[in-house]
């Protein structure tokens, strides 16, 4: 459909209001929400322009999978408030999570790669298939935070107030879970950190360089993976979080590097340039698709160092440490020598009002430390007798001057 001159009265413009009518309240839930997803993606050959970030969109594809098990057989105008608390009930208590037909092909996937055979050798196989359901339906339920919960049931409501089908009564009767803030996570102590990163250098270099940049740049894993070789300046010794890879636009930043994360950064380019990323917008760690196959132009996934990094981690006794606590190792280290927590946010972004005040009682803990160690090593001036005075030749006391006590 091609645009008339000017654009009057033109139909390959009005197909747009087509797009933008109420979705029809007749529709089956799965059908409705493939239609609102697409209204939110903007297809126009531009990577950054958009109505939703590209991270946005993927939760939402992430919170429609639920919604679609429990929600499969519904039309919009039937779903009310009774069936939204059964589904708080049974997404609680882990029953809408993926079933055999949806993880089949990714545990095929699994056994052919350990086995060293094809997808295909497995399925001809009615033992391995029948072992691999059994395995599935084994797995225990998988816990759902409140908080996912409540994202989930959102995304619900704002496809049915765009169906015209969310009432008053429906929002008196709905009740969201309460939200749980979450936890402070836990992070390395100096030994733990030291420890560490002595078991990654002896067994794995890639997995050492890639702590000691989460750690001293202060950078997510997820911030890790997205890096671009165009992200990082070595003659500034900085790298650069872009818009693609930072949580929110309070963590688009660039953050200088240590010498240390500096060196690591050197490593990862010879060994990113090794696997044949050279242009500026390839990934300083790229997807690997098969066994010494890598593909440039997509990221590591978090599963990428999984095994080296359990082996490490295991080997230096703190089994409890994830990928996702390098960041805040790195705040605590930072806090820990004082940093202004103005700087420490500058460095690791946004951060809440709960972390901030973690943060700043570890910096004052840690000045109140130096202040009293520095005492401690202030030598006081002798003192002979009453408040430091000392007696001259015909016995009469006399006060030390500013200079004495000062060059004592």
């Amino acid at each position: 459909m091609e645009h008339t001159p000017g654009h009057k009265d033109c139909p390959a413009c009005r197909k747009h209001l087509v797009a933008e009518s109420p979705i029809a309240r007749s529709l089956v839930y799965p059908v409705a929400s493939r239609q609102w997803i697409e209204l939110r993606q903007f297809n126009a050959g531009s990577a950054r322009a958009g109505y939703v970030s590209a991270r946005t969109l993927k939760d939402f594809e992430d919170y429609d999978k639920p919604l679609c098990r429990f929600f499969e057989e519904l039309t919009l105008e039937e779903i009310h408030a009774g069936h939204l608390r059964q589904y708080q009930h049974e997404r609680a208590a882990g029953k809408l999570g993926p079933g055999v037909k949806e993880l089949l092909p990714v545990y095929l996937r699994r056994t052919a790669k350990k086995l060293c055979i094809s997808i295909k050798e497995v399925e001809a196989n009615p033992g391995a298939m029948a072992g691999i359901k059994a395995y599935i339906e084994s797995l225990p339920p998988r816990e759902i935070s409140p908080n996912k919960i409540n994202q989930e049931l959102s995304m619900l409501k704002r496809i049915m107030r765009r169906a015209g089908v969310w009432t008053a009564e429906m929002e008196d009767h709905y009740q969201p879970l309460r939200n749980i803030e979450s936890d402070i996570p836990r992070a390395l102590t100096p030994a733990e950190q030291e420890h560490f990163l002595n078991e990654a250098r002896a067994r794995n270099e890639f997995v050492y360089c890639y702590a000691i940049l989460g750690i001293d740049a202060v950078l997510s894993t997820i911030e890790e993976r997205s890096l671009k070789l165009g992200d990082i300046n070595l003659d500034q010794g900085t790298v650069m979080i872009r818009s693609g890879s930072a949580k929110n636009k309070y963590r688009i930043r660039t953050n200088p590097l240590t010498d240390q994360a500096k060196w690591a950064v050197e490593r990862m380019l010879e060994r990113a340039r090794s696997l044949g990323s050279i242009e500026p917008q390839h990934y300083l760690m790229p997807f690997r698709n098969a066994r010494n196959q890598f593909d440039p132009g997509r990221p590591m996934t978090g599963s990428g160092i999984k095994k080296p990094w359990n082996e490490i981690r295991e080997a230096a006794g703190v089994e409890w440490f994830t990928q996702y606590g390098l960041r805040h190792t790195g705040c605590t280290r930072y806090a820990e020598d004082g940093t202004a927590i103005p700087v420490l946010m500058s460095l690791a972004g946004h951060m809440t009002r709960r972390m901030q005040e973690h943060y700043t009682h570890i910096s004052e803990a840690a000045k109140r430390r130096a202040t009293q160690q520095r005492t401690s090593l202030v030598k006081k001036p002798p003192t002979s007798v009453g408040d430091g005075g000392t007696k001259s030749s015909n016995g009469s006391e006399t006060k030390p001057s500013f200079r004495q006590v000062s060059t004592q």
